[in-house]
């Protein structure tokens, strides 16, 4: 499975050729003019989480794949009162969606949701659990707020693949979780986020493995997120999965600009059970 997490930034969500306020934020081009740059790295994956994706992004970005040959299909969960959420696709003639689950991870507010499909690999003939996360933003002060997110979400799935006689599957979590990796450049807090995927629920952060010779690049060894500061918040957690080839474009200018449609890169790598 070539699997792809990846904040896509949010457009207006009716008109592509107007900027969305988001985009405005950072002096981002419109929908229509950054999505061919979003379209170049999703149809490099069979599976996808997006965040930041609003239905007209999901329904452009789903008439390009199926244009270009590929029968992708999928699901979007809003964030309640918002024009954006989660989405999870995949290719059809590589999957068959056999179940679905989603749920608010903070009750006072619901902006931030969890969503997850049980997906069935026809090669493989095994089933797989692909969840998609994004935390709620802020730097450390909001890293409480977050942990109580993760822990939520992973109850919740725990408890549905429990109560389905499924904990054995294999699972993905994906998504921006909104707090720094411990190599990220900009990281000087401890993150409870990775500490609860890692050592409570026994996920493997895909990071792990990552090895690269160029100990010279500005932001070594990567990034995913540079706008407003260099940071790693978009990650991988797989259980019951090996992962390979890891691919995280190297840059040192700020995005989005002409070769990045999004502020955040994406994150692509194998998995295989």
């Amino acid at each position: 499975m070539k699997f792809l997490s990846y904040n896509i930034l949010t457009s207006h969500h009716r008109n592509e050729k107007q900027q969305s306020i988001f985009e405005k934020e950072i002096k981002a081009d419109c929908w229509f003019e950054r999505k061919k740059l979003i379209f170049r790295e999703i149809i490099k994956c069979d599976v996808a989480v997006l965040v930041e994706v609003t239905n007209l992004q999901y329904q452009s970005i789903l008439l390009y794949l199926n244009k270009k040959g590929k029968n992708f299909k999928g699901k979007l969960n809003f964030k309640k009162g918002c024009t954006d959420g989660t989405a999870i696709i995949y290719d059809s003639t590589l999957y068959i969606e056999i179940g679905h689950l989603s749920k608010n991870l903070y009750e006072k507010f619901g902006t931030q949701i969890v969503m997850s499909l049980v997906l069935y690999d026809i090669k493989k003939e095994n089933e797989i659990v692909v969840s998609g996360l994004h935390l709620k933003s802020g730097y450390a002060n909001m890293e409480q707020r977050r942990s109580e997110e993760v822990l939520n979400a992973n109850n919740f799935i725990s408890k549905w693949l429990a109560d389905n006689s499924r904990s054995h599957l294999s699972q993905i979590i994906a998504g921006d979780l909104n707090t720094e990796y411990k190599i990220s450049p900009s990281s000087n807090y401890f993150s409870k986020v990775n500490e609860i995927l890692e050592s409570q629920f026994k996920f493997k952060n895909v990071f792990s493995e990552y090895k690269n010779q160029d100990c010279t690049h500005k932001y070594y060894p990567f990034i995913t997120y540079n706008y407003y500061h260099p940071s790693i918040f978009d990650y991988i957690y797989i259980k019951h999965l090996k992962s390979s080839n890891l691919h995280i474009d190297k840059i040192e200018t700020l995005i989005p600009n002409q070769h990045h449609g999004s502020d955040h890169l994406p994150v692509l790598c194998n998995l295989e059970f």
